[in-house]
């Protein structure tokens, strides 16, 4: 094909490079890829960790998986699943050409008339060869071999003895051979740092495990001490980088609390290969796609039901601009909690909670600068991920990438900057509450030299327009607060983190908002102070009265963010 461009990842990367950074930049200029999968390669981890950075620039349309000796069957239950596949064979590989194609030019009918012309040769003469051969190759690393034949020896006539008498055939005593001993089970040692026995989720990194392991993803299974299967999933943060990837399980029953020091397991888990359980009652997911890009996300369980969005101007209003990143619809119980005292059956279309309006970041030389802030309450949320299990449904997002310029010490050189916000957002099964993980990652350096990604100090601000009444209660601690309504029918928000809360504002920061000072009383405005690469946050909705709000909340910071179950390798 002419004017077509390639780069192989296994090929194309110089040795000694940062491949991750020079993979990265590659991708930015790619239009196209094709992920090449036969049976040895189907497992591999890398694979999906390179398809999950193309996937970062490139439309699902522009990812097709190229089956060799395989069949759309065989990757069924793999991440790849989602993407239109084409198998190795005459007319998959010209539905695979003409896509490309059609990617380049366009539809014309005269070019791919040309084109299949040209195809037909080639596939005559030289493809059918050299897919024989990979198809041959692949097909005999599959069979076993069998034994090769021996050629039966006759056996010799013994020689007449030289002495009279009988001879004696002395046979030494042989030993059984030793069976091989079954591989120990791989355990988990679990920690509960509370002060009083608990139950709760757990979670560990999922690439400590699969190396260890080699378990696919899908085949995890949980048993708790007892031998009880545990609700479990395996979630890549990054589409499907191993590298960012985590277990999460849920304890059924309590375990005992033990020293800080992790001295002694409160109790353990085994993982083992084979079927999950499914499980009744999961957390639902759903991506709404008007259009063909991604616009909102609804995240839903038994009790709690939110509808997140992820562009300024979710019903195209060029007067209502500002809904990035917060979550506009907030049920529990089947019942909006935002707009509690909404009499007519009119919601009011400005409620929303959860959205952050501003960054801030710390210069990277490390100077006590920070850097004028980025606003976020226009900023289009980019949906990098997704997965749904029997404990959680989890979604991340990432803003817009923001670039600037800034100058270090005196006669330095003026360095620049890029960088993105990412959110993790869960929804765990049968809780009323939402955890989110804030992070801030980027590239910096001067003239072309990069530092590759790492990731950044930041101070971020969160905006909340909800109606709590006229009078709401606010109890402000350095973790946590809650606003509530003071009578009943009782209407209440948490918020705790892991960062520090300087002060809270009622005020709207938006200076499009024309509401009008009446519905002050709606608009609440906080700020996270200066947190080390990253901050988690938990938000919380019930019905219950204030006391009872920030019981729930003053333990739900402390089970979930100060002190929650850990898990260990245990050796």
């Amino acid at each position: 094909m002419d004017g077509v461009e390639t780069l192989i990842s296994d090929k194309d990367i110089m040795a000694g490079t940062a491949w991750r950074s020079e993979l990265l930049d590659m991708m930015k200029e790619a239009e196209f890829c094709i992920v090449c999968l036969e049976r040895q390669s189907l497992r591999s981890p890398w694979i999906a960790f390179e398809v999950g950075f193309v996937a970062n620039s490139l439309a699902e349309s522009s990812i097709c998986p190229y089956l060799i000796g395989l069949s759309p069957r065989n990757i069924e239950r793999h991440p790849l699943s989602k993407y239109q596949a084409k198998q190795a064979d005459k007319e998959g590989t010209w539905d695979l050409i003409l896509a490309l194609e059609r990617k380049q030019h366009g539809p014309n009918a005269l070019r791919e008339q040309r084109l299949r012309e040209r195809f037909e040769l080639y596939w005559e003469h030289q493809l059918t060869k050299e897919f024989a051969g990979l198809l041959t190759g692949g097909a005999e690393a599959e069979q076993p071999t069998s034994p090769a034949p021996q050629k039966r020896v006759e056996p010799e006539q013994p020689s007449p003895p030289t002495e009279p008498g009988p001879q004696r055939l002395i046979v030494p005593p042989t030993e059984p051979e030793a069976e091989p001993k079954p591989a120990p089970p791989f355990r988990l040692s679990l920690f509960n740092t509370s002060f009083y026995p608990r139950k709760g989720h757990v979670t560990h990194d999922w690439q400590s495990i699969f190396d260890a392991t080699g378990i696919p993803p899908e085949e995890v299974v949980v048993r708790d001490e007892r031998g009880h299967e545990l609700p479990a999933q395996v979630d890549y943060f990054e589409h499907s980088d191993p590298t960012q990837a985590a277990l999460v399980f849920s304890l059924l029953n309590e375990i005992i609390p033990v020293p800080e020091d992790y001295s002694a397991p409160s109790s353990y888990v085994t993982i083992e290969r084979g079927v999950p359980r499914q499980w009744p009652n999961q957390p639902q997911l759903k991506i709404e796609e008007p259009g063909g890009r991604a616009r909102r996300v609804r995240l839903s369980n038994d009790r709690l039901e939110i509808l997140l969005e992820l562009k300024p101007k979710p019903w195209d209003d060029k007067d209502k601009e500002w809904y990035a990143g917060a979550a506009t619809t907030v049920l529990l119980d089947g019942k909006e909690i935002l707009d509690a005292f909404n009499w007519l059956d009119m919601p009011d279309i400005e409620k929303r909670c959860m959205q952050l309006d501003r960054l801030q970041l710390l210069y990277p030389n490390g100077d006590e600068i920070w850097h004028e802030h980025f606003d976020l309450i226009r900023n289009w949320y980019q949906l990098i991920s997704t997965s749904s299990g029997p404990v959680r449904s989890i979604v991340t997002i990432a803003s817009q990438l923001f670039n600037y310029n800034y100058t270090g010490l005196p006669n330095q050189r003026e360095q620049w900057s890029k960088c993105r916000l990412y959110r993790v957002i869960s929804l765990y099964k049968g809780a009323n509450y939402i955890t989110e993980e804030l992070k801030v990652y980027g590239t910096h350096g001067v003239g072309l030299i990069s530092s590759g990604v790492v990731p950044l100090d930041f101070n971020t601000r969160y905006f909340s327009y909800m109606d709590m009444g006229l009078d709401p209660s606010i109890n402000m601690y350095q973790k946590w607060f809650t606003i509530s309504t003071a009578w009943a029918p009782y209407q209440g928000y948490g918020f705790a983190t892991s960062a520090d809360l300087p002060e809270m504002k009622v005020e709207n920061p938006d200076p499009k908002f024309k509401s009008g000072d009446k519905n002050e009383h709606k608009t609440f405005l906080w700020k996270l102070r200066r947190r080390k690469e990253e901050a988690t946050c938990l938000h919380l909705f019930t019905r219950d009265t204030p006391k009872e709000l920030e019981s729930e909340v003053r333990r739900a910071w402390h089970e979930v963010i100060d002190r929650p179950l850990a898990a260990k390798i245990k050796l």
